[in-house]
């Protein structure tokens, strides 16, 4: 073995250390900035990673949701048109589905909490996350970063 392949062997990193699926399902503690009192306001959000396996299993689902619904649409505007004899009107998906959507991806990477009177419930989650944009930022922000769970 040569001096450079030595190097180069010593520089390689394993299956386990990219594993970033697994690293991600780790929970991440992060202060919650508050608009006006900072980290001082005590909130401690507990976040897994995107690429975790819980969050990945949760998007599959929301997809697989999503798509079932489009089909329920399209084969009822098919319905339609069927007995009106007349072209449907376009189905869309509604915007508040899309928001809903929002708050729901950013509920399954808050699992846990420190310093909140309410005790943490995937509902809670839900609703904490639908009425704070600032908090449901900072959620996804985290857990977008890998780094934070490293």
């Amino acid at each position: 073995m040569t001096k450079d392949t030595a190097t180069q062997t010593a520089n390689l990193m394993t299956l386990a250390e990219l594993d970033f699926s697994t690293a991600s399902g780790r929970i991440f503690k992060s202060p919650f900035n508050h608009p006006t009192k900072g980290p001082a306001c005590g909130v401690v959000l507990h976040i897994i990673g995107d690429e975790s396996e819980a969050v990945s299993a949760f998007a599959t689902e929301l997809s697989d949701e999503q798509r079932r619904a489009a089909a329920i649409r399209a084969v009822a505007q098919a319905e339609q048109a069927m007995l009106t004899g007349k072209p449907a009107e376009p189905v869309f998906r509604p915007t508040q589905d899309d928001v809903a959507d929002i708050h729901r991806r950013a509920a399954a990477r808050l699992v846990g909490w420190d310093g909140i009177a309410e005790p943490y419930s995937k509902e809670a989650a839900l609703r904490l996350v639908s009425r704070n944009e600032t908090l449901r930022k900072q959620v996804m922000s985290d857990a977008g970063k890998v780094a934070n769970f490293l």
